[in-house]
């Protein structure tokens, strides 16, 4: 047994992405007989054990749109690390997930965000040593780093989300979604419906949109305006409706234990995350500031400017004289929205 975690252990380094390190995870924890896979992080620059360490957080739908949205002049500022996990490869688990055809039970059994979470916990330890990291996410990873923070919110120093994507939460406060967000979700799943990748794909944009669904019993259809998340989910949509299956949510109330600083920021033309259930995470927090900004969906126009830019890094510094600073000068370009009732729509 001795030799063969060896071999697997050697395994592993030679067959990682160059500059990856690879950890080797269970297909479905708990379920460790099922099978391991392999999951791989990088750091940015060289790890300085000086510098405050960021884990960008990804997931399916940040991996299709090609940008997990941290800011490239900042990688030399922290101990930045990045990951490729399961939903990123094309075989993961497959030999559970695919029979003759595609068993989309299993399939989230393997890439719901459950899993995801673990895995991300994983490379926090690998990395972090049982010390705590600082979090970034956008959108659908952005959702995925509170989900993270529900479960360990004992291990986190700081939370930088970019409009999450909370559909469930947003859905159970009335609101609904506003228009197609299309125009914000590059697509580029063409050529590979059925490798893993795709499979996760459909397995997380079910994730966002089951709380939205009506289950009347009658043949299963996207919810109104979800366009391209919508069409995605539909393999997993019609799979539940024949045979449910349990699907695992957010605790909310679990993330009242984190006693870090967060910061959540929010784009008033945003058509699929309303700003008001943003402002709601942001106030469940023990230390959570909100920022609303004159643009879309993620912050496509001011994500990559340079005042934002050392918004964040003040942020993970905790220099709270240059935050203030740089406030100011988010007001002076115009990029707050500067709204008198953040509740008026």
């Amino acid at each position: 047994m001795k030799f063969l975690m060896i071999f697997w252990s050697l395994s592993l380094a030679l067959n990682a992405p160059q500059d990856y390190h690879a950890i080797e995870v269970p297909f479905v924890y708990g379920k460790q007989k099922w099978g391991w896979g392999r999951i791989y992080y990088t750091y940015e620059t060289p790890y300085d054990p000086k510098k405050n360490t960021v884990l960008v957080v990804s997931d399916a739908l940040t991996f299709y749109s090609g940008d997990d949205a941290w800011p490239e002049p900042l990688r030399l500022k922290f101990n930045v690390v990045k990951v490729i996990g399961r939903e990123q490869q094309p075989s993961f688990g497959e030999a559970l997930w695919r029979k003759d055809k595609i068993d989309w039970s299993m399939a989230y059994q393997v890439f719901n965000s459950d899993q995801l979470v673990k895995d991300l916990e994983a490379v926090r330890e690998a990395v972090a040593k049982g010390s705590k990291v600082s979090l970034f996410g956008v959108s659908s990873s952005g959702e995925l780093l509170h989900r993270y923070m529900a479960q360990y919110p004992k291990r986190v120093y700081g939370v930088i989300s970019i409009d999450p994507l909370l559909l469930e939460l947003q859905h159970s406060m009335g609101i609904t979604i506003k228009k197609s967000p299309d125009e914000s979700l590059p697509i580029n799943t063409e050529d590979h419906y059925e490798r893993g990748e795709n499979v996760a794909l459909a397995i997380r944009c079910f994730e966002h949109l089951y709380g939205l669904q009506e289950w009347d019993g009658k043949k299963a259809r996207p919810p109104k305006n979800t366009g391209w998340i919508g069409e995605q989910s539909m393999p997993v949509m019609e799979e539940y409706a024949r045979r449910p299956f349990q699907v695992k949510g957010i605790h909310y109330d679990q993330v009242a234990g984190f006693e870090g600083k967060s910061v959540v920021f929010s784009g008033v033309a945003d058509s699929l995350a309303d700003q008001r259930v943003d402002q709601v995470l942001a106030a469940h927090y023990h230390d959570g500031d909100f920022f609303l900004f004159n643009d879309g969906h993620g912050l496509p126009h001011y994500r990559n400017h340079p005042v934002f830019i050392r918004f964040i890094q003040a942020f993970l510094e905790e220099d709270i004289a240059d935050k203030q600073h740089v406030y100011q000068d988010l007001w002076k370009k115009g990029m707050i929205y500067p709204k008198g009732d953040p509740w008026e729509f």
